[in-house]
């Protein structure tokens, strides 16, 4: 959950769709919702500290359609997982492709940030792999970068910038159709999508739930980080926001970032250090920075897709799932998952980036939107299913409960609109969005394929449950 990455991403999209009122009205109201959504799959989490996270508590929650639908959730987070470490590593390149055009004037090849960033992927991988000391170590060290370099950044900019921007600006300033680099049918229109700006850094709470078998306490530490992380990644993030914002010294320069490639917070530094001292080149500091956060963010995403993929494997919902199932008896870390965790994001970039970079948008919007559905399922089932059986663990909501829950389920199924609709009219095949119908339906046919759908081999989660509970008695000798 990186502020700096979410905004090295999304900062382009925002402003051509609605600019700086979208974007920063958005921030505040969508850290608002993910808080609900956070908040209540905290008390899920808080229930249920189990590896797997979403696809378990479905599994738990869903009743009689437990592990049909624990098997939906369980893709739809899988397939956002892999999107969201992708796109980490992606927003890494774009501020290595932009240090080296403001050092040397060479603009990288596609291929040649292809290959930038599946050696990031790479590198992660290993720290994933080396040892738990190393890897924890990381997380620390990852979370002062991301903190550090939000307060670096938003020191420096106001420094060194000679132009401020005014209030007006920051949260009255809205981009009309007229500048918009898409075909939309209204403004209205364009402003629902530009608030969409902060998804991508608030996507990744649930990581604490993946890692809950191996925190002490986690019925209690687990859920109480999901909603901290969220707390501190929305407020450092608009912060940040709000600061850059307030730093912009040639709007319309952002619209085409020529200088650095259509890379609109990388013109946006450029901007900053060329308006005071007559060249860029200074801008590399705040990019370097931008850099150590993205490749952080990157070694967490591995960890949190690693978990899931080895707790969703112990279910035979992967293929060769017998192979990825193994947890390695000397560094207690699933390895294996490991670097699948890394070879689909590889896969997946250069299947997306070669033919057409918008396709790579188009992948983390459905993995967004998978991600999503990931959480809304869950919280769904809580508040129908289980309504009455649901025992939930020293962090709970009350008697506020199903208001907070119902808000969520009623939030997510709007975002999962706003992902469905296209960013441009007349809709082209290529502008197609269905996440919804892609993620539903794809699940649904491998599901109910006849004689080798997954119904006929998929472990219901609520069977690892029962195991887990029943182990110590049979220990004991304590069969009944």
């Amino acid at each position: 959950m990186s502020p700096i990455v979410g905004l090295s991403i999304g900062l382009n999209y925002a402003w051509q769709v609605g600019g700086p009122g979208p974007a920063s009205w958005g921030w505040a109201l969508t850290s608002v919702m993910t808080l609900c959504i956070g908040l209540s799959l905290a008390e899920i989490l808080s229930g249920l500290p189990v590896s797997g996270g979403p696809f378990f508590w479905t599994s738990l929650l869903g009743g009689r359609h437990g592990a049909l639908l624990s098997w939906i959730t369980g893709w739809c987070n899988l397939f956002g997982l892999t999107a969201l470490t992708a796109s980490s590593a992606l927003a890494t390149i774009y501020n290595v492709a932009a240090v080296v055009q403001a050092l040397t004037g060479v603009t990288l090849s596609v291929w040649q940030q292809l290959l930038i960033l599946q050696g990031i992927l790479v590198v992660s991988g290993a720290v994933n792999s080396s040892s738990p000391t190393l890897l924890t170590q990381c997380m620390f060290y990852g979370t002062f970068i991301n903190i550090a370099g939000v307060i670096f950044v938003v020191l420096l900019l106001p420094t060194v910038g000679p132009w401020r921007q005014s209030p007006k600006f920051v949260w009255g300033t809205f981009f009309d159709r007229s500048l918009s680099s898409f075909i939309v049918p209204s403004n209205g229109y364009l402003w629902i999508q530009g608030t969409c700006l902060p998804r991508f850094v608030l996507a990744g709470f649930d990581s604490c739930s993946h890692l809950s078998e191996e925190i002490k306490g986690a019925n209690s530490s687990a859920p109480r980080a999901m909603i901290w992380s969220i707390i501190a990644s929305s407020s450092i993030g608009y912060a940040l926001l709000v600061g850059v914002l307030f730093c912009v010294q040639v709007p319309d320069n952002l619209f085409y970032a020529s200088a650095k490639n259509g890379y609109a917070l990388g013109q946006l530094f450029f901007d900053v250090f060329n308006a005071r001292f007559g060249s860029g080149v200074g801008s590399v500091s705040a990019m370097s920075v931008c850099i150590l956060a993205g490749i952080m963010t990157t070694i967490a995403c591995i960890t949190s897709t690693s978990r899931m993929m080895f707790s969703f494997a112990r279910s035979k919902a992967l293929p060769f799932s017998r192979f990825f199932s193994y947890m390695s008896p000397s560094q207690h870390m699933p390895i294996r998952t490991v670097w699948l965790a890394v070879l689909l994001p590889c896969a997946a970039s250069t299947i997306m980036l070669m033919p057409n970079p918008y396709f790579f948008g188009t992948m983390v919007a459905y993995g967004f939107a998978g991600m999503q559905l990931a959480h809304g399922l869950p919280i769904l089932c809580r508040l129908t299913i289980s309504r009455h059986t649901f025992e939930p663990g020293p962090i709970h909501l009350g008697q506020w409960s199903c208001t907070i829950g119902w808000i969520s389920v009623a939030w997510i199924i709007l975002i999962m609109a706003v992902l469905s609709l296209p960013s441009s009219v007349p809709v082209t095949l290529q502008e197609v969005q269905f996440p919804v119908i892609f993620g539903l339906g794809g699940s649904l046919v491998a599901w109910f394929i006849p004689k080798w759908g997954a119904r006929h081999y998929y472990i219901d989660p609520k069977q690892h449950a029962a195991l887990a509970i029943h182990m110590p008695l049979l220990e004991h000798g304590k069969t009944d």
